[in-house]
């Protein structure tokens, strides 16, 4: 998948040496340094991110234990994003050590976000990059692509109590 031709490339400066030398740290942080400069390398950041797990910032804690968790959004180009991070170094670089956080599986932490948020990985990190709506969708089908290679838009479920006095003859 590329990026949308109009879409900004001034996400925030990320040049700064990790200190403790431990950039990259896994399979995702690899694929984003070798994507510097690699406008087509979108598909390969997403294929990643998809068998990825990310460090997710809680500002006003949370455990497994919340209902629902308050996330931190940023806006980038009049999109709200959500900020996540591809290791804990990148976590603690940028937000430090003060703030509560949890991991996920990108997969499952994208299909918990509303359609038209967009993820920020590494904002203000080592290498980060924006991932529009697009993006996670295509994140979201986490490699669920039927076979002819056409990817499914999903499909509506309606979920009711049939009155108990009708036979269900649709169903049989």
């Amino acid at each position: 998948m590329d990026f949308p031709a109009g879409f900004s490339a001034d996400f925030p400066a990320q040049a700064h040496p990790h200190p403790h030398g431990g950039w990259p740290g896994n399979e995702l942080e690899e694929v984003l340094s070798a994507s510097l400069g690699v406008p087509s390398a979108g598909g390969r950041i997403v294929e990643v991110l998809g068998r990825s797990f990310v460090w997710i910032p809680l500002p006003n804690g949370g455990g497994p234990d919340s209902g629902a968790l308050d996330l931190p959004t940023m806006e980038l180009d009049g999109q709200a994003y959500v900020p996540v991070f591809s290791s804990e170094e990148q976590f603690r670089q940028v937000v430090g050590s003060h703030m509560s956080y949890t991991i996920a599986p990108a997969v499952e932490f994208a299909r918990g976000l509303p359609p038209q948020a967009g993820i920020a990985v590494n904002p203000g990190g080592v290498i980060g990059i924006p991932l529009p709506p697009e993006a996670v969708a295509d994140l979201c089908r986490g490699g669920n692509t039927p076979p002819d290679g056409t990817p499914g838009g999903g499909g509506r479920v309606r979920l009711f109590e049939p009155d108990w006095q009708d036979d269900p003859v649709d169903f049989l």
